[in-house]
């Protein structure tokens, strides 16, 4: 069944905040293979050059030209962030019990 203009971008932008599947092979959207593929290899590699581009920004805020230390210690920033942001989550129910 021939999808809508709306149904399709709707599909796209659900697929842009979790991203947990292929896009190109939802059900019900067969006949858009071709540009749900090229939307998802696309916001892929923009995704992949962000990453980039921050991981190139933290090596310099570190200070290290070490490419392994830099790595750890990236991925420890990040470790960090997601369990204050589960923290804060874990407050906020707690206040509400």
């Amino acid at each position: 069944m021939e999808k809508t203009r709306k149904e399709i971008e709707d599909l796209k932008l659900q697929w842009e905040s979790d991203g947990s599947w292929d896009l190109y092979h939802t059900d019900g959207f067969e006949e858009h293979f071709d540009e749900l593929w090229e939307h998802q290899k696309n916001c892929e590699a923009k995704w992949e050059q962000q990453e980039k581009n921050k991981f190139e920004e933290f090596k310099r805020t570190v200070g290290t030209k070490n490419i392994k230390l830099s790595a750890y210690l990236y991925a420890m920033a990040h470790k960090i962030q997601k369990l204050e942001g589960e923290l804060t989550v874990l407050k906020s129910l707690a206040r509400g019990s």
